[in-house]
């Protein structure tokens, strides 16, 4: 074996020094091969003696190779070979040093990657010179504000890789410090990708600590919580998330503090930048706690998110911190029966006010849409009195006319409320099945026969589908004796209409002609609209001759 290793390395001072001669034909494969004849032995010999020299000779090859292109892979792997043979010798702290930075700063992703892999190896198998990991731990954190995204990136899943695979006494030195970093980052970082991956570090490192030095976390964050700025609270929320994703309903012993400090975030006369953030992680944490949640709707705590969301529900700022505050009602309807409306300090109705108002917004998104309609259709439930449900079939029959009248070329609202219609109509039977098909019907009936000039397809297919639950509810007959009344009635409409426009006719005859040329002139746009529709080309070279004649045009 020794005079193995000394003709290797007779060769490697021969060949791999020869600089840019040696990375060409025969003579690179020659000492690709020596080198990776020295990495087996070094990795599989019973016994191995390295020389000081001989070592700091491989380690040298290693620092010259590590951004060769060519070389890199055989020497990731010879440093690799000597880490994980402890060998042990100064020069491998300035290797690592120059790793860590490649770790961060290299364009190459398959770099990086190599190099965490060496840092975790110096770091975490019991490398004697990696004892103390401190001074790469503050590094990594140091980096979680370089300039480029991939170089973030790849601090974070260094930090991730050191709280997976450290001791856990280990982890729970610098636990504090890695918090503080890293929930930083959670909100000032531009990144969706790095606040994503900061988040999932977060939760590793509540997995890996112990109870003791978690209890300590969650005083930090819960402090955070308690804070008079905003922006301390938005953090906070976030951090917190991921503890209750971690213990999961053992969570709920915590509620009592946390849903107080909550409370006080949930107005919305702070920023939405950070009343959404908060009130989707109080959202999450409801998800993991729901039997926790639940037992305390009637805590007097509850009572002031109760009021509280009202505001948020109504906030005409932001249709984002409506859509956050309608799905954290959600997830609260998610976990409790409709009988707690019944004593409870909060009315359903005035909730089912705040969702109908939601709907009535002239600038409704499908997402917020459907989850008013979603909390609509458990809040029914809790409307006990025919009077009550009644007092809700007409605002939301109102809300569908409105669309009617003053959008039609949307279908957002009609979609959602005739959802809701069909979802009531299969939980109720008698006289509440009366009340939702009475106001209904008839928007049902009218989109049915194709009467909406935009969306008709979509709207037929869903109303005629709902007509089907109702015909399924109320009987064949019932059902056609109701459609054919509200056919009579849509009839009567259009002869009302007609017979008003020929009075006018007569009765005021500048006014109707006024009205034809109106109608003239739209009927011509509408030519023109799809003309240029299906003729692109034409409305390009009308541009084009109108530009001409601007440039010839006589000043």
């Amino acid at each position: 074996m020794p005079s193995l290793v000394d003709r290797l390395f007779v060769l490697l001072n021969n060949y791999a020094g020869m600089g840019a001669a040696g990375a060409r034909g025969d003579v690179f494969e020659l000492t690709q091969t020596i080198f990776k004849t020295v990495v087996s032995l070094i990795k599989d010999a019973p016994e191995l003696v390295l020389s000081k020299k001989r070592l700091q000779l491989l380690l040298h090859y290693v620092e010259a190779d590590v951004l060769d292109t060519q070389k890199q892979a055989t020497a990731f792997s010879l440093l690799k070979a000597i880490i994980g043979r402890k060998l042990v010798d100064e020069k491998v702290t300035d290797v690592i040093q120059r790793l860590r930075e490649l770790s961060v700063t290299s364009h190459a992703p398959h770099v990086r990657a190599q190099c965490r892999q060496v840092m975790l190896m110096y770091t975490a198998e019991n490398y004697p010179l990696g004892k103390n990991p401190r001074k790469h731990i503050e590094f990594y954190l140091a980096q979680l504000e370089y300039e480029f995204e991939d170089g973030r990136v790849s601090a974070i899943e260094m930090l991730n890789s050191f709280f997976d695979s450290l001791l856990q006494t280990t982890v729970d030195t610098y636990a504090a410090m890695c918090l503080v970093k890293l929930a930083m980052r959670m909100v000032n970082d531009e990144s969706q990708k790095c606040k994503r991956l900061v988040a999932l570090a977060v939760r590793k490192l509540f997995e890996k600590v112990s109870d003791e030095k978690r209890e300590q976390l969650f005083r930090i964050a819960d402090d955070w919580l308690a804070s008079s700025k905003i922006s301390s609270r938005s953090l906070a929320a976030q951090v917190l998330v991921q503890l209750a994703d971690v213990e999961g309903e053992k969570f709920s012993s915590r509620l009592d503090t946390v849903l107080q400090h909550f409370s006080l975030s949930l107005d919305a006369k702070h920023d939405p930048e950070s009343v959404v953030p908060i009130v989707q992680s109080l959202t999450r944490i409801v998800r993991q706690c729901q039997e926790g949640v639940t037992k305390r709707l009637s805590s007097p705590v509850f009572d002031d998110i109760w009021g509280r969301s009202a505001s948020l529900l109504r906030c005409g700022d932001s249709a984002d911190v409506r859509l956050a505050a309608g799905q954290l009602l959600g997830q609260i309807f998610a976990g409790m029966d409709a009988t707690f409306f019944d004593g409870a300090s909060v009315a359903a109705k005035d909730l089912c006010d705040h969702f109908c108002w939601q709907l009535g917004a002239k600038k409704l998104t499908m997402e917020l849409a459907e989850q008013a309609v979603k909390n609509l259709v458990f809040l029914t439930k809790a409307l006990v009195s025919d009077g009550e449900l009644q007092w809700l079939a007409e605002r939301l029959s109102l809300v569908c006319r409105f669309e009617v009248i003053n959008q039609p070329n949307e279908a957002v609202k009609r979609l959602n409320v005739f959802k809701w219609v069909a979802a009531v109509a299969m939980k109720n039977e008698g006289t509440r099945l009366d009340v939702v098909t009475s106001a209904f019907l008839p928007l049902l009936h009218r989109e049915m026969t194709g009467k909406s000039a935009k969306n008709t397809e979509e709207l037929q297919q869903l109303a005629i589908e709902v007509g089907d639950v109702l015909k399924s509810k109320l009987g064949e007959e019932t059902y056609a004796k109701k459609l054919a009344e509200c056919q009579k009635s849509a009839n009567a409409k259009v002869d009302l209409r007609k017979r008003k426009l020929a009075e006018e006719t007569v009765a005021n005859p500048q006014k109707a002609a006024l009205r034809k040329q109106r109608k003239q002139a739209a009927k011509v746009t509408a030519k023109k609209r799809k003309i240029a529709a299906d003729h692109p080309y034409r409305k390009r070279k009308i541009a084009s001759l109108e530009n001409n004649t601007e440039d010839y045009s006589i000043e």
